[in-house]
Order: structure tokens, then C-alpha cells, then sequence
């Protein structure tokens, strides 16, 4: 994010929210940053097999355009875990 005002940033993946409700497999996201500026972004999807579809059609998706442009790839690391318990 070096350079890419935090506001902006947070637009940007507000922007994508629409998109995300309209695959009905997303059941929640946080978006976090920490004091070191590390950003987090954590979704929750219905199945493992939704989150790797849907982690496959953002790359081409245009309301991830302005996220994903915002983000240096060479610093992304994608993870996949599965759910054992979650406090509501």
C-alpha cells in the first residue's frame, strides 16, 4: 500500500462488496490493518470450493480492479484454512 491513501484502499474493497454477496458464498469479511500497517483481509466462505472459484474469477472481475491495482503482488500470501470453531 505504499502510497495509496488508507481511505481510498477501504473503498476499493467496499467496492467489491456487491460482487461478493452475489456469489451467496461469502459469509463474512474483515478487513484489519495492524500497527506495523500490515493489512488482512479475511473472508468467509460457504465452502472451500467457493473461496478457490471465487479467488480464480477476481483476477479478471472489474470491481476488483481498484483493489487488487492497490496491492503489490510480490506481498500477498493466500492462505485457506478450514473453520473449527467461531464465536458469533
Amino acid at each position: 500500500l505504499d502510497g495509496v491513501d488508507r481511505a481510498a484502499f477501504v473503498a476499493a474493497a467496499e467496492g467489491t462488496e456487491a460482487w461478493l454477496r452475489a456469489t451467496g458464498a461469502v459469509t463474512a469479511r474483515v478487513l484489519s490493518v495492524d500497527d506495523t500497517g500490515l493489512w488482512t483481509d479475511t473472508i468467509t466462505w460457504s465452502s472451500k470450493a467457493a473461496a478457490l472459484q471465487a479467488a480464480e474469477a477476481v483476477m479478471t472481475e472489474p470491481a476488483f480492479q481498484p483493489f487488487m491495482a492497490a496491492i503489490d503482488p510480490e506481498t500477498v500470501k493466500m492462505r485457506h484454512a478450514a473453520i473449527h470453531w467461531q464465536m458469533e
